[in-house]
């Protein structure tokens, strides 16, 4: 991705540069160092400790030298020749989001991540400016240094999970427009079924997190919403199920259902609402 970007940028002959911070990653992004130290105005620095992704954004803001920023996750690819024109061409709106997709092909391990991904994040720029701050996500999008520099730090955040809505909810309190266009990158980091559904109940209790400091709004995330309403009405015991197991088994299946995923984590949800909080 690095060599596209670089490539790309040097043949649209204006000033840019390149800034990688490997947030701890595993063997696959480690190449990048060997990248980045053979291609002029790219730079890369390896943390020892996982610092999370918006505390790197947050650095790599800093330590950049121009006006505008684009934020790409490493485990994206860049299949569009024209990406960054494509990006150029929008760089007076404020924030622009290009979108996510997936390969068309899988490995078994990935099924409910793939499932998930293709079916609720590749969604058409048209579709997402339907609800444009909700459909925002951070893992390719430009953005005003200025303007990210106001993001406001996110309390109580472990691992992933829910920070592009917590964002989305501040450009919408600040009247801050979102533009979506189609200029979407390759999403290459598919997980292992385990490491997802941990990594789900690992994002649903951030979402607690950023709902009880009033980060994010109960109608901004449709499974918060729906949990609410059924505590409202004294139905959220029903939640307290004991097939969860079974659940888990077809999930981790052949053919993974949305829905019971949707429930499974509904489950968990009802779980981690009833943990008081330290």
């Amino acid at each position: 991705m690095i060599k596209t970007l670089h490539e790309q940028c040097r043949r649209l002959n204006f000033e840019f540069e390149i800034l990688c911070i490997d947030d701890a990653s595993q063997e696959t992004c480690k190449n990048n160092s060997d990248v980045c130290s053979n291609l002029a105005h790219c730079s890369y620095e390896r943390l020892q400790i996982n610092q999370g992704r918006a505390k790197i954004r947050h650095t790599l803001a800093l330590k950049a030298q121009f006006d505008l920023l684009l934020f790409l996750d490493c485990d994206n690819a860049i299949v569009n020749p024209k990406f960054i024109e494509y990006y150029l061409n929008h760089k007076t709106a404020q924030v622009t989001y290009g979108g996510r997709t997936y390969k068309p092909t899988h490995k078994p391990e990935h099924l409910l991540h793939y499932t998930y991904g293709k079916k609720r994040e590749s969604i058409s720029a048209q579709q997402r400016n339907l609800k444009p701050h909700r459909s925002f996500c951070s893992t390719n999008f430009l953005i005003q240094k200025s303007l990210f520099l106001k993001l406001p730090k996110i309390k109580n955040f472990k691992g992933y999970g829910y920070e592009d809505l917590a964002m989305g909810q501040f450009f919408k309190s600040n009247l801050i427009q979102i533009k979506h266009i189609d200029n979407a990158a390759i999403h290459l980091g598919l997980e292992s079924k385990d490491v997802f559904l941990s990594k789900s109940i690992n994002a649903l209790e951030n979402l607690k997190n950023l709902y009880h400091n009033k980060q994010i709004e109960q109608q901004q995330v449709k499974i918060l919403n729906v949990y609410l309403k059924l505590k409202a009405l004294q139905l959220h015991h029903f939640l307290s199920f004991k097939v969860l197991d079974k659940l888990k088994n077809q999930l981790k299946s052949k053919s993974p259902s949305l829905f019971l995923f949707d429930l499974w984590r509904l489950h968990h949800l009802h779980k981690i609402f009833n943990v008081p909080n330290t």
